[in-house]
Parts: C-alpha cells; structure tokens; sequence
C-alpha cells in the first residue's frame, strides 16, 4: 500500500511539473510581456515605430491618396481598373480598397507600436530621466502622427490611448472627430515638451521638437479648415494664430533655412538639408535610379 502511494505521489508531481515546464515563454520570440528589460530594449521598440513608416510605406500611401485624385496626376488603369482608379474617380465606397485598408491597417499598427511604448515605459527599466522623456515623447508624436494620418482621410476612428485586448477593440466605437482631434493635440504639446532640438549625427532623422510644432501647426491650420459638411478634418475652429505662434518659434529657433534652389530641397544628394524639419529615413541602394531601401515612391515618381 506505502509503494501505491508513493507511486501517485510520483505520478502527480509529474504531470505538475510537465505542466509548469509546457507554459514557459519562449525565448526564442520574446514578446511584449518579457521584451522590455533595460534601456537598450526600450530603443529597439521605439525604433520600430519609426519602421512602421517603412513597413506601411507612408510615402506612397500620401502619393495613392492625394496626388492620385488631385490636379496633379492624371492616373487612369493603363489596363483595365486599378485598385487607385476608385480613389481617383472619388468614389463613394472605398471601404474595401485595398489602399484604404493600407491605410487602416499601417496606421493602427503605428498606434500600436506607440501605446506599446508608453504602456511599459517605466524609470526602473530606463532610469535616466532625459532618454525616458525622450523615448516618451517620441512614441507620442507617432501616436500623434498616425491618427492625424487616419482623421484626414477617413475622419472619425476608434480611440486608443492604450494596449487593447482584442476582445475590447472590438468594443470601442469610431469617436467624433473633435475626439481624436483633442488626442492628437495632447500627444503633441507633451512631446514638444520632451523632445530634443537636436541629435547626435549618429541619430540623424529622428524627430525633434521643431517637428512636433511644426506638425501641431499643421494640426490647428487642418482642423480650422471648412467642414463641408462631412465629419471630416475640417471643423472650422479658427485656430490660425495658434499654428502662427508655434511656426514664428520654430522660425525664431534659427534652426532651419531656405535653400537658394527649391529643387535642391528634394534632392537625393542633399537629404536632411536646413529646410527638412521631419524626413523619413530610407537607405540609398547605390542604384542609378536612387530608389531608398523601405519605399517605392521615387520610381512611382
């Protein structure tokens, strides 16, 4: 009878521990939960939400959107209809286009990628106070940029300000655009209170103070804009003054210069020059056409 139950004893402490070994995390994909351990991983992170530009190609995403249905590009389907045709001919129903759901899809990863950030930045895990505000209002400013992305060309969207689980996503309703609006504008008067004028060479691109006013500039002149009557960007707020103030001290920072040649702006020998405020990073693949590792849009161009 004793070895009967020395037996179950055996047993059981077995399968407690099969079970304890089965649900380890693996270490071989760290995920958010045991991801963040130092400053180093908090860099990578913030990192990535700069990738989310590449990954989502912001650049042709603007060109698909806007040039494409402007005055300035004549973008008929060379061979029946192109999934851009719709956008150019402004259709009604774009739900299912496959650059809107782009859209959708890159900038709400963004967002994700920035709540990530902000939910587990924390000052035992990066203790200095300057790289934490810095990596904070970073994260920020593309919380900031993607859903001004998302307001001006689909308008009222659901409202994340934190990690969501899928099932409460699910519950979370598209809010007016005055909503979002009030989100992005927090988002990007902390950053401005957090960011660096300046970097080190070595860190050359990412974004400063100077371009987090610049984009809430950019934010106040939209959101003043006429109505039209949709819930759309424009919600006729008059508030010009407030862009004027914030680009007459980027102006008074004499950090910034106009070139002598507006086309040596976007020349591909004189990136970040003292015109660009904000540029996205793309390497030059040493090709005669130039074209920049992570987008498509100067051989779109």
């Amino acid at each position: 009878m004793k070895a009967k139950f020395i037996l179950y004893i055996f047993i059981i402490g077995g399968f407690t521990a099969c079970t304890k070994e089965l649900e380890q995390a693996p270490i071989s994909t760290p995920g958010s939960i045991n991801f963040y351990r130092n400053t180093s991983d908090f860099e990578q992170a913030v990192n990535g939400i700069y990738q989310n530009l590449h990954t989502y190609d912001y650049g042709i995403a603007q060109f698909d959107l806007s040039d494409v249905r402007s005055d300035n590009i004549y973008s008929s389907g060379p061979s029946g209809v192109r999934d851009w045709v719709p956008i150019n001919n402004f259709a009604k129903t774009l739900a299912t286009n496959p650059y809107i759901l782009a859209l959708w899809n890159g900038n709400f990863t963004g967002i994700l990628k920035a709540n990530t950030v902000l939910d587990k930045l924390d000052p035992a895990l990066v203790p200095d106070d300057i790289t934490r505000d810095r990596m904070e209002g970073e994260a920020k400013f593309f919380r900031a940029f993607f859903y001004f992305d998302l307001v001006r060309f689909v308008g009222k969207v659901p409202i994340f300000d934190h990690v969501a689980s899928p099932d409460e996503a699910l519950g979370i309703p598209r809010s007016p655009v005055a909503d979002v609006y009030k989100l992005i504008i927090a988002d990007l008067k902390s950053a401005i209170s957090k960011l660096p004028p300046t970097y080190p060479v070595s860190n050359k691109g990412k974004v400063t103070l100077d371009a987090a006013k610049a984009m809430l500039a950019l934010v106040y002149l939209t959101k003043s804009g006429p109505t039209y009557g949709i819930e759309g960007p424009g919600l006729g707020s008059n508030e010009f003054a407030l862009a004027g103030t914030l680009l007459d001290e980027i102006i008074a920072g004499n950090r910034y210069s106009l070139l002598a040649s507006y086309a040596n702006v976007f020349s591909y020998t004189n990136e970040n020059n003292a015109e660009i405020l904000f540029d996205i990073q793309s390497i030059n693949t040493g090709t005669s056409a130039n074209t920049g590792l992570g987008t498509e849009l100067p051989s779109a161009m």
